[in-house]
């Protein structure tokens, strides 16, 4: 029975009515299409192309004894579940050509017997997981057409079975492994319009099944395969396949002064068997066909934009290009006119954040102009972008010179120490991005004297001490971000004179107190967060005033009194999270009102009587979640219809079987373990 049970949740959660082959659950199992028996256990089930709809339930994990699973070509939606590792009798699994999403669940890996693995045609995302060169039986793993990022694990050649790999139509990137070396079943390879680079393992052209190669759509360069290309064409014929490939080197721009000389080149190709012709603006520059274009005595004739095509006297009928290098010509001294001190500064920028090992450094002798992430305009320097770019140490004092900054943007980087308070003198600035760092000690006051300042944005760093009062002068703000920091103190007053501020992130600290009501003076809030913080005392009745919010989240504090009826007048809302306080009474009536509801969180309080009739009305819920209550009485029967439901969680309150025994199979077969009772 538990086997039977687990093929109509199967049924049920892909909406097995409107299959193109359905089945009839008064007969016998056996009789069922697709579904093989073998001494009274499910051993494969074969439902390709058979237009499911809907989600892979977690109880096909009770199919014990199945070895065959095919759900290729359907409609299947939402995850892979990480539970099916417990068909560890699996041989066979394909669930290509559906719309799952996620990553690869690495706990697949437990299925030691799977001969056969395809996930194609997926909206796949994430790595590949390591874990999968345990699969020591697999002979073919196709996850082809996906979204996968990462490299191409190395593990995968312990994979000594294998004969067919398909990793093709991804954003793979890396090398190809040397460990390929070691798959000597294989016949198949592809990995095709990825981003790969590097040396193709030299072992694969001794592999002796191999009948497909394709490599085409990717990184690679001439030298990458030049020795062994003449035996795979010789093997392989026109099931090798390496053409085109991207652009070779960077996007470049160089500027130069008249009567200098410049040399463009290539730091990718190395080949001593390549041949070269350079073009300017997109026409032939005669006799230019070496790798090394110079330029002598340049004069403002020769500004332009340059590349060159590559060809190969080994490898044939593949031809690179460069990607453009744009060549700007001044009378000026080579500084971009930028002021000494402001080069300066970035050059201490540079020392203090160990800027020789950046994603993407500057080379010091080149102009300013030309630094990455410099923006250089009418000879002063107004943006600095250097997010993601690997920054490490701190910011120097010196910061504060670049007096016509607009946009200083250091976020996702590593670096340390406190921010300058110089920077409260770029009263230019309109952008001051500084997130997911490592920076501590406090919110400099000065900050508050940038009264241009649009976005301020701390999240995600080891800031202590409290919010300063003096960012209530920053009366051009639109985002204050400080969210998952270390802050405590209570939130001032002063930010009440915001008015301009759209965003309000200020959860996940240690702030306390409680929130002001002149909160609702905000009347541009369109998203507060104030949640995981330990704030006491009542909503503010004037939240209700903010016309236009969508997002309110203030779960996991100390809050307490009743959740306020007035709340039902945002009718903007999306997501509301009371979780986690000290809120009793009722749920209010009025918060029917909320139609564009998405995402209702009351749980973990002290709520009594009834779910009111009106949250019926609310048919765009997403997510529903009362548990950890007191609450009882009949459930309102239309939220069990509601069309976008995928959570609801009622559990730990006073409901008894009657207040839901009428939707119950509803509930269960539209959200399966989401549903919480």
């Amino acid at each position: 029975s538990a086997q039977r049970d687990a093929l109509i949740d199967l049924y049920n959660s892909t909406a097995g009515i409107s299959w193109t082959n359905s089945w009839d659950l008064l007969t016998p199992v056996c009789d069922w299409y697709g579904v093989t028996v073998t001494n009274g256990k499910v051993t494969k089930i074969d439902l390709k192309n058979n237009n499911l709809v809907g989600v892979i339930p977690v109880e096909l994990a009770q199919l014990k004894d199945l070895q065959e699973l095919f759900l290729q070509s359907n409609q299947l939606t939402g995850t892979i579940p990480s539970e099916l590792d417990a068909l560890t009798n699996l041989t066979f699994l394909n669930l290509g050509g559906n719309e799952l999403v996620g990553n690869i669940p690495i706990q697949l890996s437990n299925l030691i017997n799977l001969e056969n693995l395809s996930l194609t045609g997926n909206n796949l995302t994430g790595t590949i997981p390591s874990e999968f060169g345990q699969l020591l039986k697999l002979k073919k793993f196709s996850v082809e057409n996906n979204q996968l990022t990462g490299t191409i694990p190395s593990s995968l050649g312990q994979l000594v079975n294998l004969d067919l790999i398909k990793l093709n139509d991804n954003q793979l990137t890396g090398n190809i492994p040397v460990s390929f070396n070691q798959l000597t079943k294989l016949r198949t390879i592809r990995v095709s319009k990825n981003q790969l680079e590097g040396t193709i393992p030299s072992g694969i052209s001794t592999l002796v099944d191999l009948n497909i190669l394709q490599l085409d759509g990717n990184r690679f360069v001439f030298s990458d395969f030049e020795s062994e290309f003449n035996t795979y064409v010789t093997k392989l014929g026109t099931n090798f396949k390496y053409v085109p490939q991207s652009k070779v080197d960077q996007t470049e721009t160089k500027s130069v002064v008249s009567g200098e000389s410049i040399t463009l080149t290539s730091n990718q190709l190395t080949s001593t068997n390549n041949q070269y012709q350079w073009y300017k603006d997109g026409v032939i520059i005669p006799g230019a066909t070496n790798k090394n274009l110079v330029i002598s005595n340049v004069d403002t004739t020769d500004a332009g934009v340059y590349h060159f095509t590559a060809t190969n006297t080994v490898v044939t009928g593949l031809t690179l290009e460069r990607n453009p290098i744009t060549l700007d010509v001044s009378d000026d001294s080579g500084s971009c006119n930028v002021p000494s001190v402001q080069r300066d500064a970035l050059i201490d920028l540079y020392n203090s954040t160990s800027g020789i090992s950046w994603t993407n450094s500057w080379d010091l002798l080149t102009p300013v102009c030309d630094w990455y992430g410099v923006t250089v305009t009418n000879g002063t320097v107004v943006e600095l972008d250097l997010s993601n770019n690997g920054l490490n140490g701190d910011i120097p004092n010196s910061i504060g010179v670049l007096q016509n900054l607009q946009r200083l943007l250091l976020n996702n980087n590593r670096i340390s120490g406190n921010i300058p308070i110089e920077i409260g003198q770029l009263r230019n600035l309109k952008n001051l991005w500084m997130s997911n760092n490592q920076i501590t000690g406090t919110i400099p006051k000065e900050l508050g004297q940038l009264v241009n300042l649009y976005q301020l944005h701390l999240v995600n760093n080891d800031l202590t001490g409290s919010i300063p009062k003096e960012l209530g002068g920053l009366v051009a703000l639109r985002e204050l971000r400080l969210r998952s920091n270390e802050l405590s103190g209570t939130i001032p007053i002063e930010l009440m004179q915001l008015t301009n501020l759209r965003i309000l992130y200020i959860s996940d600290n240690q702030l306390t107190g409680t929130i002001p009501s002149e909160l609702g003076q905000l009347t541009s809030l369109v998203t507060i967060w104030l949640d995981q913080n330990q704030l006491t005392g009542n909503i503010p009745l004037t939240i209700s005033q903010i016309p236009n919010l969508q997002q309110l989240l203030l779960a996991n504090n100390q809050l307490s009194g009743t959740i306020p009826k007035e709340l039902g007048q945002l009718t903007y809302l999306r997501d509301l999270f009371l979780n986690s306080n000290q809120f009793t009474g009722s749920i209010p009536q009025e918060l029917g009102q909320l139609t564009n509801l998405r995402q209702l969180s009351i749980s973990n309080n002290q709520i009594t009587n009834d779910i009111p009739s009106e949250l019926g009305q609310l048919t765009n819920l997403v997510s529903f979640d009362i548990s950890q209550n007191q609450i009882s009485g009949r459930i309102p029967t239309t939220i069990s219809s509601f069309t976008n439901l995928v959570r609801v969680t009622i559990d730990v309150n006073n409901f008894v079987f009657s207040d839901f025994e009428q939707e119950f199979n509803t509930y269960v077969t539209k959200l399966g373990t989401n549903f919480k009772y």
